[in-house]
């Protein structure tokens, strides 16, 4: 009997090419993975992970019968209490580093083999790690036809395409672009004779109070504190004013200095160096490099730190606040997959309009089944000889942001996070669990195809994603069944432009259709200049003091965002206009061009201009804070945002 269900499994499978690329790691239609419970069904003949919620409904809409489930088990393994350490190193699978997956858990993949409808099931041995993909030597005791025991080492041994694909669309690894060079400046450094000795331990700094993040200046010995960095805390840019006032290029961080070497600082190259004549330029000041130990932190470590408080290694803690734990529908998180917060916040946004919800989230199935019925229809519902990858759901931009949406607001992957995970007081024990949040792995791999831009791991801006993403969505992801009118119809507006000539006062009106609203800071319009004045007097008199103002102190220009749209809608007159309407064309004279909306959105996007250029001709971003209004009725303020006659 075995033989002959083998058989007939044979006959519904496609012998792989060289080309086939296997998506095993996420169900197209749902967030289903093979670390959940169910695992995935990868389909023989198309080589697609299927998940078990619509496994049926795929198999009766393509007549695929033959499925090689694969699941995933991970299993901590075990650690004394008191052993995990947080990291102290800017580096992966190294002593004092970031543990690599294997030294946390063991990893244990199941493979079996599934035929439908009738749910037949048959267990697969796996194959060993340094088998081919076209070994089928593990799978002799089975017995099978040679069609059959080809397609199973092929999907078994398979890397996934997901990180194949972003392995070609990733550049070097971040740790490539921190390679400290040797200083030009340091072989033949000039350092004075002052008569200046550093003791072993117990600095400050000279011009202020600062013990810590102290750099020594190795021309002339002095110690002063380093840079302000962007959350306040650091120090107060005493070594930078040193060197902009005396030109002596290179400083070492004072408790990093150990017998193998020490941080060192280029300013005119601006970037950490290596100093191959340390050891000789300490102790020109009396430092004895053998004899010095580690005492702060060195600034990799420093990123490490900032990197966790930003959640690129780590889950967001929010260290500093003490936050309820909310889950359930609506509230569900995407991971980070690497400079991937600019589009995690465009799609949350998205989500948050009724009008997405309705059209992408709540219309799963109906999304899914008409997917299916194309890729059935299609494929023709035979084996074939290669792989339609432009026809898989995979690549459907209608049913891979319909999928995100159903998975964000459905809470069917939210909910609240073991109190021990991540717990180093208390290792972990037997399986790993199964965090909350989405992997939006398929459609990021998806934009990425569209727009390279977007197919790295580089920080790109939300407002252009945002762009780009309405476009597609309203060029390629209309549903038949979904109804005429696109959710991206509530985001859209006209503005008109008029010109008027000054030489002739004739007018010309020219509209365009946009998405984004984008908006000037008009910096005269500040709210709160006294108590931005009052606190640069205090800022003044504490540096002054050697004392640093917390972060929570600062008052930054508040600027409220009638302004910002009065400001865009204001009338600006363009010199030395060369007219189109003289006679003959081309008198040179003015014009005066205004803006104004020809429809107001159910929802307006506006984006702020936050950059402007600087007296130096170097763009500068603004830091100010944008009052929003408080009433969105005709009896507070809206009535100052009536812009050329129509209503903002």
């Amino acid at each position: 009997m075995g033989p002959t269900i083998f058989e007939d499994l044979a006959s519904h499978v496609r012998v792989p090419n060289d080309g086939d690329k296997v998506f095993k790691d996420e169900c197209p239609f749902y967030f289903e993975t093979p670390e959940m419970e169910n695992g995935v069904y990868i389909c023989m003949r198309h080589f697609v992970a299927i998940g078990s919620k619509i496994l049926r409904l795929y198999h009766e809409k393509t007549g695929c019968r033959a499925f090689l489930r694969y699941k995933i088990e991970k299993q901590y393994k075990e650690k004394e209490h008191g052993t995990q350490e947080k990291p102290k190193k800017l580096a992966i699978g190294v002593s004092g580093g970031f543990d690599l997956p294997q030294d946390v858990y063991t990893v244990t993949e199941h493979w079996s083999l599934v035929r439908l409808p009738e749910g037949d099931s048959f267990e697969i041995p796996n194959p060993e790690p340094s088998q081919s993909s076209t070994d089928t030597s593990h799978l002799k005791i089975l017995d099978l036809p040679k069609r059959l025991a080809t397609t199973i080492a092929f999907i078994q041994r398979a890397e996934s395409s997901l990180l194949a694909e972003e392995r070609a669309n990733s550049l070097k690894a971040w740790e490539d672009d921190n390679i400290c060079l040797i200083s030009s400046y340091a072989m033949n450094l000039v350092q004075i004779d002052n008569g200046i000795r550093i003791p072993p331990s117990g600095w400050k700094c000279s011009r202020c109070d600062l013990k810590d993040n102290l750099w020594m200046n190795l021309t002339d010995g002095a110690i002063l504190c380093g840079r302000r960095f962007w959350d306040g805390t650091g120090g107060n840019n005493h070594a930078v004013e040193h060197y902009e006032k005396t030109k002596y290029p290179l400083a070492v961080k004072l408790g990093t200095i150990t017998p193998k070497g020490g941080e060192v600082f280029s300013y005119p190259e601006d970037s950490m160096v290596t100093d191959p004549k340390l050891a000789e330029h300490l102790a020109h000041f009396g430092i004895d490099i053998m004899r010095m130990q580690k005492t702060e932190k060195t600034m990799a470590e420093l990123e490490v730190d900032a990197n966790e408080r930003l959640g690129e290694w780590l889950t967001l803690q929010e260290s500093n606040h003490s936050l309820e734990a909310r889950y359930g529908p609506g509230m569900t998180g995407l991971r980070n997959l690497g400079n991937t917060c600019y589009m995690n916040a465009v799609i949350q946004v998205l989500f948050s309009i009724p009008q997405f919800r309705s059209y992408y989230a709540y219309q799963l199935p109906i999304w899914s089944e008409e997917v299916l019925s194309q890729f059935a229809t299609s494929s023709s519902g035979g084996s074939g000889s290669h792989q339609s990858h432009s026809l898989l759901p995979v690549d459907h931009i209608g049913l891979q942001f319909s999928k995100l949406g159903y998975g964000l607001c459905s809470g069917a992957h939210s909910w609240l996070v073991p109190n021990n995970h991540n717990n180093t007081n208390h290792p972990m024990e037997g399986p790993v669990p199964i965090l909350p949040g989405i992997r939006p792995l398929l459609f990021r791999r998806l934009m990425g195809m569209h727009n390279t831009t977007f197919a790295t791991k580089q920080q790109q801006d939300a407002c252009e994603f945002l762009i780009y993403l309405l476009d597609l969505l309203d060029q390629k992801a209309k549903g038949k069944e979904h109804g005429n009118l696109h959710p991206s119809g509530v985001m859209r507006f006209g503005v008109e432009e008029r010109l008027q000539c000054g030489l002739t006062q004739k007018v010309s009106y020219k509209t365009e259709h946009e998405w984004i609203l984008s908006v000037p800071v008009p910096m005269e319009a500040v709210k709160n200049q006294k108590e931005i004045d009052a606190y640069e007097k205090r800022r003044i008199e504490a540096e002054l003091n050697g004392i640093r103002l917390p972060p929570e102190d600062v008052v930054r220009p508040v600027i409220p965002i009638e302004a910002c749209l009065s400001a865009w809608a204001e009338t600006e007159q363009i010199a030395d206009f060369k007219t189109p309407a003289s006679q003959p064309p081309g008198a040179k004279t003015y014009a005066l061009r205004c803006n104004r909306l020809t429809n107001f959105p159910s929802y307006l996007c506006i984006q702020v201009g936050r950059f402007t250029v600087g007296s130096d001709w170097l763009p500068k971003k603004l830091d100010v804070e944008i009052e929003l209004m408080q009433k969105t009725s005709q009896s507070g303020n809206i009535n100052n945002l009536i812009l050329n006659g129509i209503l903002i």
